[in-house]
């Protein structure tokens, strides 16, 4: 018997993409959680761009005897170019943030004069600039560059600088990496957390090397490589000196095997590499982190999976 088979195809309407957008919500503890994100073309190639970002809250929870208020506020602004060849753009941000140190371990212990005069109150504020810029063509492929100044409400000061620049060629058809960093921060705080007046200072400046060769054939592709650290640390305590210079090696090797195409792989790799800790990125992990840390690079030695 002869048959007619209909094909219907619903054409979807194209996404609209906007290049501002603004946020509004609030919540119970009067939340208020808010972005604002503009952008706007300069030129064919060249942009602006700004992002502000707010989250508060009033605080409020039931039998809190020290106040649990906070807010996070954060502006930041970019400029930038992109172009056949090459982009490039420049970023800078603030940031303040406030918290309060509300928990007690059991608040009954204490006499009201006592609680009245517990300051629970830290802020921090941040300063960034940085850049980035990438090159399609030629041996240099892309660097990063990054200031930050960060800061609190005890009197807690740190300086943080890198630049990462990495590289790639050609070595008899095997494609070579290289990729550099040098990383350094430096502060200082107010006190230990066990002795009262006992300022101190620390320093941490790490310079990085990572060449790695890529070889890959058919669906086997393995990464050999390693990394390179030199390390000076400085860090001075009433009482106590430490200078420690360093260097680390590490093993950078990845490999991978397709064993049904795309839809099962066989991987494996061995790699290390030393971290870079900074107070800053200790508040980002933890806000009522204790201004009074002994900041040092951790060793990661190696990470087999």
């Amino acid at each position: 018997f002869p048959y007619t088979t209909l094909f219907r195809s619903d054409k979807t309407e194209k996404e609209k993409l906007y290049n501002n957008y603004a946020t509004l919500g609030f919540g119970n503890y009067p939340t208020i959680n808010a972005e604002l994100f503009i952008t706007q073309n300069l030129s064919r190639t060249s942009y602006v761009g700004g992002m502000l970002r707010h989250l508060s809250s009033q605080g409020g929870i039931k039998d809190l005897v020290l106040d649990d208020k906070y807010a996070n506020t954060s502006l930041d602004v970019t400029y930038g170019v992109r172009e056949r060849d090459m982009s490039w753009n420049v970023d800078l941000g603030v940031k303040n943030q406030i918290y309060n140190w509300y928990g007690l371990p059991n608040y009954s212990i204490f006499t009201e004069s006592v609680v009245n005069s517990i300051d629970s109150k830290q802020t921090y504020n941040t300063i960034v600039l940085g850049g980035k810029m990438s090159i399609k063509d030629g041996v240099f492929r892309d660097a990063s560059m990054q200031f930050k100044r960060f800061s609190d409400g005890f009197d807690s000061g740190e300086n943080r600088f890198f630049i990462k620049p990495n590289f790639d060629f050609d070595v008899m058809n095997q494609k070579v990496k290289a990729d550099f960093v040098v990383d350094y921060v430096g502060g200082s705080f107010e006190r230990r957390i066990d002795v009262i007046n006992s300022p101190f200072t620390y320093s941490s400046l790490n310079f990085g090397m990572s060449p790695s060769i890529l070889y890959q054939k058919d669906d086997l592709s393995v990464q050999f490589g390693a990394s390179i650290f030199y390390s000076i640390y400085k860090r001075d305590v009433i009482g106590e000196s430490k200078d420690k210079k360093s260097i680390y090696i590490y093993p950078n090797i990845k490999a991978s095997y397709k064993l049904v195409g795309d839809i099962l792989v066989a991987y494996a790799g061995a790699e290390g590499g030393l971290e870079q800790n900074s107070y800053a990125d200790f508040v980002d992990q933890n806000p009522f982190v204790s201004p009074t840390l002994f900041i040092a690079p951790t060793d990661n030695k190696f990470d087999i999976y």
